[in-house]
C-alpha cells in the first residue's frame, strides 16, 4: 500500500467502520476522512487521532515504508543484492513483490499471517540448505 488514502481505506475497512463512524470517533469531518481516502489530500493533523482510533501505527499510515500497521520495524537482512530480474532492476522488481505480498497479508486474519510466516520460513530454510549442498558440491569438485 503506497499511499495514506490506501492504507488508510484497508485500516478502515479492516476495523468495519464507515467513513461517518470513524469521523466520529476521531474527531473530525467526514469530508477530512473521504478527502484523504479520496488522496485529495495528503496528510491532515488529525492523522495520528485516525490511527488511534483504528488501532494503527499512526507513523505507518502516514508514511508506510519500513513498518507494519502495528508499528513494527520491518526485520531486513544483509543480503548480497541482484542487480537485475528478468531485465529490470532488482530492487523494483522486489520492491514490487514485497508490496503484493503485504497487501495479501495484511488482508488475512491473524492465523492466515501466521501460515505465511511459517511458509516463508520454510522457503528460506529450503533455499538455504540448496545453496548449502551447492557449496559442497563445488568443493568437491575442487579437490
Amino acid at each position: 500500500m503506497d499511499t495514506l488514502a490506501k492504507r488508510l481505506i484497508w485500516a478502515r475497512e479492516k476495523k468495519g467502520m464507515t467513513q461517518s463512524q470513524l469521523a466520529d470517533a476521531a474527531k473530525v469531518s467526514q469530508s477530512t476522512i473521504g478527502n484523504l481516502e479520496a488522496g485529495i489530500r495528503q496528510t491532515s493533523r488529525k492523522v495520528a487521532v485516525i490511527a488511534d482510533v483504528l488501532g494503527i501505527d499512526a507513523l505507518w499510515l502516514s508514511e508506510g515504508g519500513t513498518r507494519s500497521p502495528e508499528g513494527k520495524a520491518i526485520e531486513r537482512r544483509n543480503v548480497e543484492p541482484k542487480k537485475e530480474v528478468e531485465g529490470e532492476p532488482a530492487h523494483k522488481i522486489a520492491l514490487e513483490r514485497f508490496q503484493r505480498i503485504a497487501a495479501i497479508y495484511w488482508q488475512l486474519p491473524d492465523s492466515g499471517q501466521m501460515s505465511i510466516l511459517r511458509m516463508a520460513e520454510n522457503v528460506r530454510k529450503s533455499a538455504k540448505t540448496n545453496a548449502t549442498d551447492e557449496q559442497q558440491e563445488a568443493r568437491g569438485k575442487q579437490v
